[in-house]
């Protein structure tokens, strides 16, 4: 059923458009003037009007739904309103309006007999990343001038989440080797714990590889070959500080990295932290979605707040992720290449690092400094080759 606001009817200035024109109309009917009673006596009808248009309770249950919660930018995503009319008698055609973030979707309605359902779809605006908040649908009874009104509410709220652009990233990253909760690397391994295949024995090999069935059943020996496998736990450290961007699209690019990355790991079951405005998502096999909200909800901090800084995300990793195998650094070309060293020196002690610098249009560059392996792009289809040449695919 409908929810009603609970403000007052009458708008402060409908209270003061009701006075002058009482007083309008007063004086001009005891002066006998015209100019003055017709103007006043409009007021007072269109008040009278929509004093009478606010009365009465709109008996309708509406429902929101999603085809898709998260979906991408440029997407066309629709939000469905289904309304049915639980009243006893005809409703009229109504016009009421869903809140899509900061705007206000008119949507109009027909006439329905009782028990008569219908449905609309609302397309939801996606040309930047953000979470839309969508609804609850609104309908307000009054006059058009504003001066009387009451709100009524329907329905849920739903978020749809609008994340950025990513690319697909083959995951090969370095891990923990002989780890029994990794993945299969495709190296062979003497002495992992993945068993992979048989082999015959050759002189030095353990005997405790033997595979005494499979030796009983051809008649010399054959040994277990197993495979090798990693675990990865990454942690992606993102700068949200306006200062060590040049433009405000390089950090949509960075977002757009660290989104891409972060959803390769995601959907191959490894664990994952980011590490971002001094918000944390922690290591977790949550699947892609936690990332994608998380990407899409990043903004960059105020001017000067330390918490914001690469060097913060840095300083933060090794306490809160400590045992990470690949730490990866998103940036801006604005940090000079000496303060990411810096922050590289910050990152827990077994993790390989690189690091990503962010500027729409640049030219991909690769280099090494020490252990650090560090890139710049200019454009989003660049991060699968940047990785290869930094050695991770």
């Amino acid at each position: 059923m409908a929810k009603r606001n609970l403000e007052p009817p009458v708008r402060p200035w409908g209270w003061w458009a009701l006075g002058a024109g009482l007083v309008s109309f007063g004086v001009g009917w005891v002066l006998g003037w015209p100019e003055l009673a017709v103007p006043g006596a409009a007021v007072i009808t269109v008040f009278a009007i929509g004093t009478v248009s606010s009365l009465g309770n709109p008996k309708f249950e509406v429902e929101l739904t999603a085809g898709h919660r998260r979906v991408p930018v440029g997407s066309d995503p629709e939000v469905k309103i289904r309304a049915r009319n639980v009243g006893r008698r005809r409703s009229p055609a109504q016009r009421l309006t869903l809140p899509v973030a900061e705007r206000q979707v008119p949507v109009r309605l027909p006439a329905l007999a009782p028990g008569e359902s219908v449905a609309a779809d609302v397309s939801v605006p996606t040309g930047r990343r953000a979470m839309l908040p969508v609804g609850p649908t609104k309908a307000v009874r009054g006059d058009p001038f504003g001066m009387v009104g009451r709100t009524w509410s329907w329905g849920n709220t739903l978020e749809v989440v609008v994340y950025p652009p990513t690319v697909t990233v083959p995951v090969s990253w370095p891990g923990m080797a002989k780890d029994i909760e990794g993945k299969p690397t495709g190296q062979p391994s003497e002495a992992d714990v993945s068993f992979h295949a048989l082999r015959e024995y050759v002189h030095g090999d353990d005997i405790r590889s033997i595979h005494w069935r499979s030796t009983a059943r051809l008649g010399h020996l054959m040994v277990r070959q197993s495979e090798d496998t990693r675990r990865v736990q990454m942690v992606l450290l993102v700068s949200t500080a306006p200062e060590e961007y040049a433009r405000r699209r390089d950090f949509e690019l960075a977002v757009s990295v660290y989104a891409s990355l972060g959803l390769a790991q995601a959907q191959a079951s490894g664990d994952l932290a980011v590490l971002a405005g001094g918000s944390t998502l922690p290591i977790a096999k949550a699947g892609p979605g936690p990332v994608l909200d998380h990407a899409a909800a990043s903004q960059l901090g105020p001017p000067g707040a330390a918490n914001h800084s690469l060097a913060s995300a840095a300083g933060r990793s090794r306490r809160e992720a400590p045992r990470a195998t690949l730490a990866i650094l998103v940036t801006g070309t604005k940090l000079p290449v000496s303060a990411v060293r810096r922050a590289a020196w910050f990152l827990p002690r077994e993790a390989s690092a690189l690091a990503l610098r962010c500027e729409q249009g640049a030219e991909l560059t690769v280099s090494k400094i020490g252990r650090l392996g560090l890139g710049t792009i200019g454009s989003l289809d660049e991060l699968p080759r940047a990785l290869r040449r930094l050695g991770l695919q």
